[in-house]
């Protein structure tokens, strides 16, 4: 015939399933299940018959451990390639994993023959010797067995995959099944394989039939045993032992028999392929649930673990539930003032360096279209998000730390906290192995990259990367939460991480532990085997690129990721697979450090620097969005001046704003320097936190005013109403950052209710004059940096001409609504940094009050929630004012367009909220008009 040769074969078609869309819509869900519990099931009985020492030391349950493990495989081998292909369109498989399948599928397939013989033989000596029982099954002997299943079927696995590997194929290799299997693959042969053939059936009487009439002998033997036993109750009770093994082995070679034993066997039809879908998905899938819901001892063992592990409090040392934990100390750095005082701007740095990076490759990504269609920057973007979640997970309560006495994390906190570290630092370890998997299909299958890596492949990879890591956390999690922890609970570490809390923990820690094991090897090094496997094979194709140009180019598109892989898996290593993991000492908090605060920081720069598409990309962004514009464009400095048209034009309506705006200006400026004057004279408010906090308020809306009622009186005297191009971005920048400042001012003024009416005992700790310092420090700072980043990418934008702004003054959203360039990205800019310059402390007032009120509603008196609720109005009445203007101007639709209702709401929070708070809280607050009478009687007298 006209042959070619194995080596010219890149893939198999799968043909085992219908190829009509509709019904693989059904089979794939029904596939998904079967694979999930199959896992469910099999990892229940492996930890179960692990954790019981009772069911360990029975030789019935040790094989059935490894029952379980070979079920495992053996499903693993199969559904997975099959859920894929059944979401594909094209269903293939490469030649070399066509046969890795087969191995696998033989090699534990025929390990599942000989360990159902191996639990016959058992039942065996447990009927009809069971004097003996304990010698002639000794631990030794069940090992010896174990071996012996896994040692002989491998060996034949390898012998049939060897020969199959030297058999040539014609076009099409069209296998006829869902996946590969020794026959149907013979099948689509072209050289004569009476050798195999002949292999098969001298082979086949070995591992099959073998096994099978062992069984058979066993069984005749055990019941012709039963049969003379006189006694009813114990033939009922020597059957029950033997009920779960009988249905396993009847599902098993049953359908086996129906696939390779019938004639023309290599033959395959539609009942094969359900036959098949029986011994391979159906099998592993019901096994467990038959050993756990038809014997005694499964169940009775399932309830001692569940018992022992959830419900009492057995431990070496004097414990306490822990529901009685209210927070852990975290000792994972050096206690000296001096170290800490060093610590602080160091992390604070790398933190501030890691946001600025990742927001910086997640907005470019984003911005590009290049980019966001490229797969590997796709995934980069999600590695960002995760990094970014990764690091704020630890280093902030790191920093609050080391600024405070007392290393404390709640109960609550520190769970919190491990959950999202987990599904942050696994989503990384996925994410990663992702794009070796695009490396892998860019170098090695450059044809086929555009189908391999298409959009909906790059959306399940990452939302694999997602979906299972947090579901493995919150396993985690949830054991974690149910041990027991010694006194005091001092964790060695700066974080609340697995092995640190399990080093203080009192209760038996074994399941935990194996789960760490187990799930280890999903989480951390299955990525990290599929990352060795992915470069492996490229560095095998780039070695065979015959010109040194191509080598380099190859290598170079590598570079980064194989950079960011040694980074985090190298620091991943040392902490976690190193002997004694459990007990961190200084060389693990530094390794710690690498990978969570270190590895994140200079990904970013890595990807940015080393990478030439990153590069382009950010100088086509800058050029796009700052130079270029669609319409009859000039460049920003040839703008002198823009018109503000806020107000009406009419003289009348303007001869009645400018006094109406005056008397505001002045009564802010009086109520406020007042407020301001009066704290800072009387030592009793000023050492006060509210009212220090109320001073640095009053400042801001001081400069909040005079930002933009002077500029707004002087146009309505004037017939031209213009603001120089240099004034406009002055007062952009000021107007910004006074307002922001308003809002993290209010909201660390809500914090401090908190503390006052829900932790009063705490107060003077929690609210001393550092953190008070440290809190105005914040509501400063941060508004400043963020006004300054708007203000430079918006002196950047063009404008048209005439340049009016249908405002009273310079805002954001006024000003892009007469720019001519491309704005996406400061649009962009403006939606993330409003989260954090409006919501966030808006979300903290909120989160404030409700703990507030919480704790008010349970106190017992009247006048005690009088007395409490009078102390939060003047707050609250200036949140409602300032917040209430602010969500109508800046987050109602269209707020690039205001018209008349946004200048009067504009006008109610620029003008009329600064003006009314000094108001607020001297009228409404009895220490401020105390304070104002002794000021008064001590200057006057």
């Amino acid at each position: 015939m006209n042959h070619k040769n194995t080596t010219q074969v890149s893939e198999f078609l799968l043909r085992g399933f219908s190829s009509q869309p509709e019904v693989e819509k059904l089979l794939f869900p029904l596939f998904l299940l079967m694979y999930l519990l199959t896992i469910m099931g099999n990892v229940t009985i492996i930890l179960l018959i692990r954790c019981d020492r009772q069911l360990l030391q029975t030789p019935m349950y040790f094989f059935l451990s490894h029952l379980a493990v070979a079920d495992l495989g053996f499903a693993s081998s199969i559904v997975p390639k099959v859920l894929q292909n059944l979401l594909s369109q094209r269903k293939t498989i490469s030649y070399h994993g066509c046969l890795a399948q087969m191995f696998v599928a033989i090699f534990i397939g025929n390990a599942d023959s000989y360990i159902l013989a191996s639990m016959a033989y058992d039942r065996f000596v447990a009927i009809c010797r069971p004097l003996y029982y304990s010698s002639i099954m000794s631990y030794r002997r069940c090992l010896q067995m174990v071996t012996v299943s896994w040692t002989i079927t491998m060996f034949h696995s390898s012998i049939y995959t060897f020969l199959m590997s030297r058999v040539e194929f014609c076009d099409p290799g069209e296998i006829p099944q869902f996946f590969c299997d020794l026959y149907p693959v013979l099948e689509v042969s072209c050289s004569d394989s009476y050798i195999i053939d002949l292999v098969l059936m001298t082979e086949g009487v070995v591992e099959i039939l073998g096994p099978f009439v062992l069984i058979i002998i066993s069984y005749a033997l055990i019941f012709f045993t039963i049969i003379r036993t006189p006694s009813a109750g114990a033939k009922r009770k020597a059957f029950s032992t033997c009920g779960s093994h009988i249905c396993v082995v009847v599902m098993y070679f049953g359908g086996i028999s129906f696939v390779y034993f019938k004639p023309n066997a290599n033959v395959v039809g539609p009942q094969d392929t359900w036959a098949a879908m029986m011994y391979t998905m159906v099998n592993p899938m019901v096994n467990p649930f038959i050993y756990t819901l038809r014997n005694n001892e499964m169940k009775a063992a399932l309830k001692r673990v569940i018992r022992k592990r959830f419900h009492y409090s057995i431990g070496p040392m004097n414990l306490r539930n822990t529901t009685d934990v209210s927070e852990f100390l975290l000792r994972g750095f050096p206690a000296q003032p001096e170290v800490q005082r060093l610590l602080f701007p160091l992390f604070l740095s790398i933190y501030l360096l890691t946001l600025l990076g990742n927001l910086t490759i997640i907005l470019l990504i984003r911005s590009d279209k290049h980019l966001l269609q490229t797969p590997m920057y796709f995934l980069l973007s999600h590695l960002a998000l995760a990094d970014l979640g990764f690091t704020s997970t630890t280093i902030p309560k790191t920093l609050d730390n080391l600024l405070t006495q007392k290393k404390a994390i709640s109960y609550r906190g520190c769970f919190a906290q491990m959950y999202f570290y987990m599904s942050f630092g696994n989503s990384d370890s996925f994410l990663l192995a992702s794009m070796a998997y695009d490396r892998l299909v860019a170098i090695c299958f450059p044809l086929h990259y555009s189908a391999m890596m298409s959009h909906k492949r790059c959306l399940q990879l990452a939302t694999v990367s997602w979906v299972l890591p947090i579901i493995d956390s919150l396993l985690y999690t949830v054991l974690m939460s149910r041990i027991e922890f010694c006194d005091p609970e001092e964790i060695p570490d700066f974080f609340c991480d697995i092995f640190p809390l399990l080093a203080v923990s009192c209760s038996d820690t074994s399941l935990i532990e194996m789960m760490v094991m187990t799930e280890g090897v999903v989480q951390v090094m299955t990525p990290f085997v599929l990352i060795i496997i992915s470069y492996a094979f490229i560095f095998y194709t780039i070695l065979k690129i015959p010109s040194a140009t191509g080598k380099r180019k190859a290598f170079s598109t590598c570079g980064s990721h194989i950079s960011v892989v040694v980074l985090f898996y190298g620091a991943v290593s040392w902490v976690y697979f190193k002997p004694n993991a459990k007990n961190p000492g200084l060389q693990d908090t530094v390794a710690t450090i690498m990978y969570t605060m270190v590895t994140p920081m200079l990904n970013p720069y890595i990807y940015s620097l080393r990478n030439s598409e990153m590069k382009a990309a950010m100088k086509r962004i800058i050029r796009k969005r700052f130079c270029i514009g669609p319409m009859n464009l000039r460049n920003t400095t040839d703008v002198s001046e823009f018109l503000l048209r806020g107000f009406p034009a009419q003289p009348e309506v303007q001869r009645l704003l400018f006094p109406l705006f005056l008397s505001i200006y002045l009564l802010t400026l009086l109520g406020n320097m007042t407020i301001i004057l009066l704290i800072r004279s009387d030592k009793h408010l000023l050492q006060t936190p509210m009212y220090f906090l109320l001073s640095h308020l009053a400042l801001a809306d001081l400069g909040f005013t005079s930002t933009t009622i002077p500029k707004a009186l002087d146009n309505l005297l004037s017939q031209k109403k213009t603001i120089s191009y240099r004034g406009c971005f002055t007062q952009l920048f000021f107007y910004m950052s006074f307002t922001n400042s308003d809002s993290f001012l209010l909201a660390s003024m809500a914090y401090d209710r908190l503390v006052a009416i829900c932790f009063p005992l705490h107060y003077s700790a929690m609210m001393s004059h550092k953190r008070c310092l440290q809190l105005a420090t914040v509501s400063w700072v941060l508004p400043i940096i963020d006004s300054l980043l708007y203000t430079v990418l918006m002196s950047r934008i063009e404008f048209c001409d005439p340049e009016e702004i249908p405002h009273f003054f310079c805002d954001i959203f006024p000003l892009l609504a007469v720019c001519c360039s491309d704005t996406s990205l400061i649009e962009m800019v403006v939606m993330t940094e409003g989260v954090v310059e409006v919501l966030t402390p808006f979300t903290l007032i909120i989160v404030s009050y409700a703990f507030i009120f919480y704790t008010i509603m349970k106190i017992p008196s009247a006048t005690g929630k009088r007395k409490a609720f009078s102390t939060c109005g003047s707050h609250i009445s200036v949140v409602v004012l300032f917040y209430g203007a602010v969500s109508w101007v800046y987050f109602k639709p269209n707020a690039k367009n205001p018209g008349l209702q946004d200048t009067v709401a504009t006008i109610m929070y620029t003008m009329v909220t600064p003006m009314l708070n000094p108001y607020i809280y001297t009228l409404r607050n009895s220490e401020m008009k105390a304070a104002m009478k002794r000021v008064i009687r001590k200057r006057v007298w």
